[in-house]
């Protein structure tokens, strides 16, 4: 058969006759500037590859890049972007080779084009997969099941026509290597180069020529042909200065690592590549710059110092930080890692014991269900906890301001801690309110005393008001209505981003069930979600201005002065070097360093997690907000 008829037979090439004058890079390259919301997967079973599929097509998003992994069962990875344009698109994934070559016929006729061409083998049988999208570049040809001379002749014949490749895909079909390609109109000028059959040893020095030539990576293409490992790809030199990353031969968790990095200094992923390398299943991803609020921070390195000096002299396994800064989150990065001796890297999506913390989400839940009628906060406690004795003699309210005098761990409590409880009754803080309900006071009702153990009883308090377990009520009021993930930490859960702890030497520590005390220090959540926390508390999203004001007013009456503790958060009136007044909640315990500080007067949140116990965060914070407001 010739060659033309081979590409007849395939139907895989097509060109318009009246073409676009004026295509503009980000029309070519399908690269918009950002900040774009996007999203990727890996490793998806096709019901739940159609599940995401649907459900962020629902979203407005479009898929431009996916990936099937055949052999026995289909395997996908996918790439999705916000498409505010709603360009049309369509993507088929199962296709035989008459089936594509139907579609292609199609959907040229409705005036798409393909972004994205896949081969893959299933139950040994040739399976193709495709992304199409209706657009203004008119001018475009693709190819399949190309061998590599006539790749190459295609590949000069549309260089000859102003054309320039943005897709290219290696693979065997019946033992031969075949290649398919996409090339579109260059209108808009944009330096390229493409290679192909790329040795593995040879990528470094290939990736090292072409990028200090001032390209950068577009397109990247593993395939395996008689058992040697090769790369294809594509270059480009666009003429905005986008900032960009790349990286390849990772397993699953080094992937997740560098997604997670990435996406949180500002990158978006655009192209991801799956293939059978040494040791396994290997990823290879390239990002590109997409929220510039990030990537280009005029504060970024001084605060990465910042925080550099101060894990020196207080070292962490795994360490996160979050700045919201006039109306835009500035800074998310991670440090160290989520266990020892793995690469899983620490990311401002890691979970972290909240410790403390919890106690100001707490008091911040009570005021909440006070505002929907559910309880009053100045109410005797025995009105709503009847089981507990007589001399509990305190409001609600002072339960989370802690004034209520109950005992805490060693005071008076019999060394009491918590450890050993029964957590048979998960839906229940009761669990451990009857372990210390008839320990000895520690102070007098009315007077300034810290106690977890007061913050357990008002926790049970609002289940038996609300008759609502109080996980149920963290999601119900707090997590659903933000679209954030703040619960009671628990070890029977399997959760993916949650991190090991560690104590102050850096040693790994088995996690005791600290569920019981969710209410003053049992909860987990991201730093990324506690800053959102935050920031939704000063954007009147939970309580109005002067409910939260009520809220973390100590009940001396002096705003943010005094003693300086309202209702589960620390107030400050400005003594400590600050230039503003904040209020905060921190925490420590075994696998558990966070802070939070909010800025009510210049719209500025702070957060900070770690999985091993530390001090010394409140300074850092001090000193950040001297760096990023002078």
């Amino acid at each position: 058969m010739s060659i033309f008829a081979r590409l007849q037979s395939s139907l895989i090439i097509f060109s318009c006759l009246f073409c676009t004058s004026f295509i503009s890079s980000a029309d070519v390259l399908d690269q918009p500037d950002g900040p774009l919301e996007w999203a990727s997967w890996r490793n998806l079973s096709t019901s739940t590859y159609d599940q995401y599929l649907n459900e962020y097509k629902a979203k407005g998003y479009r898929p431009i890049d996916v990936e099937i992994d055949g052999g026995r069962q289909r395997s996908y990875s996918l790439i999705m972007r916000k498409d505010n344009a709603r360009v049309p698109w369509a993507i088929h994934t199962q296709l035989t080779h008459d089936g594509f070559s139907a579609k292609w016929n199609e959907y040229k006729d409705k005036g798409y084009r393909p972004i994205d061409l896949e081969s893959y083998t299933y139950k040994n049988k040739q399976y193709y997969a495709g992304i199409w999208i209706k657009d203004s570049v008119t001018s475009w040809a693709s190819y399949r099941n190309l061998t590599s001379d006539e790749f190459n002749q295609k590949y000069r014949e549309n260089k000859s026509k102003g054309r320039m490749p943005i897709d290219v895909d290696g693979y065997v079909v019946n033992g031969k290597l075949r290649f398919s390609g996409i090339f579109v109109k260059n209108d808009a000028n944009i330096g390229w180069s493409i290679k192909r059959n790329i040795k593995q040893k040879d990528f470094s020095s290939h990736f090292k020529d072409m990028s200090d030539k001032g390209y950068r990576l577009y397109d990247t293409n593993a395939y395996k042909y008689k058992s040697e490992l090769y790369f294809a790809t594509i270059w480009v030199k666009p003429r905005n200065s986008l900032r960009w990353a790349a990286r390849r031969d990772m397993d699953s968790d080094n992937f997740h690592s560098y997604w997670a990095k990435y996406r949180d200094a500002g990158y978006r992923l655009e192209d991801i590549e799956v293939y059978s390398g040494k040791g396994g299943t290997r990823y290879a991803g390239v990002w590109i710059e997409n929220n510039p609020v990030r990537t280009r921070w005029k504060h970024k390195a001084a605060v990465e110092k910042l925080v550099d000096d101060y894990l020196k002299d207080n070292p962490a396994q795994g360490f996160s930080l979050v700045i919201y800064q006039d109306g835009k989150y500035r800074f998310m990065k991670g440090w160290g890692y989520t266990d020892k001796g793995t690469s899983k890297h620490a990311h401002s999506k890691t979970l972290y014991r909240l410790a403390s913390v919890s106690k100001a989400i707490t008091g911040t839940l009570g005021h909440i269900l006070e505002r929907k009628n559910i309880l009053e906060l100045d109410t005797p406690i025995r009105d709503y906890v009847s089981a507990l004795p007589s001399d509990h003699q305190y409001i609600l309210e002072q339960l989370l301001s802690i004034r209520s005098g109950v005992c805490h761990y060693d005071d008076n409590c019999d060394g009491y801690d918590g450890t050993n409880i029964n957590l048979s009754d998960k839906n229940s803080m009761w669990n451990g309110v009857k372990k210390f309900y008839k320990k000895d006071f520690s102070a007098d009702v009315g007077d300034l005393y810290y106690s977890t153990h007061g913050y357990t009883i008002a926790a049970n308090a609002y289940e038996r008001k609300a008759n609502k377990s109080f996980n149920s009520l963290l999601a119900t009021y707090i997590s659903n209505p933000l679209g954030i993930d703040i619960q009671c930490e628990d070890l029977d859960k399997n959760r993916s981003e949650r991190s090991s702890i560690f104590d102050g030497n850096l040693k790994k520590v088995s996690a005791k069930s600290i569920e019981w005390k969710c209410g003053g220090g049992g909860m987990e959540a991201s730093v990324y979600d506690i800053a959102r926390f935050g920031v939704a508390l000063e954007k009147g999203k939970l309580l109005s201005e002067s409910e939260k004001n009520d809220m973390i007013t100590p009940p001396d009456g002096q705003r943010r002065g005094g003693n300086r503790y309202a209702n589960g958060w620390a107030v400050n009136p400005g003594t400590d070097g600050a230039a503003i007044n904040w209020y905060a909640k921190a925490g420590d315990q075994t696998g558990g360093r966070n802070y939070l500080r909010i800025y009510p007067d210049t719209d500025l949140v702070i957060a900070l997690g770690a999985n091993t116990r530390g001090s010394g965060y409140q300074q850092l914070v001090t000193d950040i907000v001297n760096e990023i407001t002078k």
